[in-house]
């Protein structure tokens, strides 16, 4: 929800910036009209709220919309070879463009069009999902459990979760 938080928030902030479009807008809706001044008041006035409904509706229709494509692409399980963890954190999905070394941006939802995506399940197992992606598992070796490890911390919004403090010093000595 701290992510849908944050969004919102700037989205906000983008629309009430520009009184004249918001203006327009709110008389174009309901056909009152209200001045610069009225707006900027009530846009520093009120702000947006995510609230357990509002998400849970989100969560909802983006995965009613979300099934065909998560459907068609493979998905397949990584387990961390012994004596490795995977790191999680708030941000609860990595996505990649084309390749598992090639990440994308941290967004919500299809904005980044990240065609690749890693969850951790576990500390032990994450579930990965691409196009063409057999259901085969595979066995993550120290070096790619390093390079995951490292874009959960450098994703992170706000908390990094690990079973174990030497994997959470390697992921941040390595950034």
């Amino acid at each position: 929800m701290k992510a849908a938080q944050t969004g919102l928030e700037g989205e906000y902030d983008a629309r009430t910036a520009d009184t004249a479009a918001l203006r327009a807008a709110i008389l174009e809706d309901s056909g009152v009209e209200l001045s610069d001044e009225d707006i900027r008041t009530l846009a520093a006035e009120y702000r947006p709220v995510v609230t357990k409904g509002l998400w849970l509706d989100f969560l909802r229709t983006q995965t009613v919309k979300a099934m065909p494509r998560l459907l068609a692409k493979g998905w397949t399980l990584i387990h961390a070879e012994e004596g490795t963890e995977f790191l999680t954190s708030d941000v609860g999905i990595l996505k990649h463009h084309g390749a598992w070394d090639r990440p994308g941006p941290n967004a919500p939802g299809w904005w980044t069009n990240a065609d690749c995506w890693l969850m951790p399940l576990t500390p032990r197992l994450i579930l990965a999902m691409a196009p063409g992606l057999l259901p085969q598992e595979k066995l993550a070796q120290r070096v790619y459990v390093d390079l995951f490890n490292r874009n959960v911390v450098s994703y992170a919004c706000e908390f990094v979760f690990a079973s174990s403090e030497n994997e959470l010093r390697r992921a941040l000595d390595a950034l």
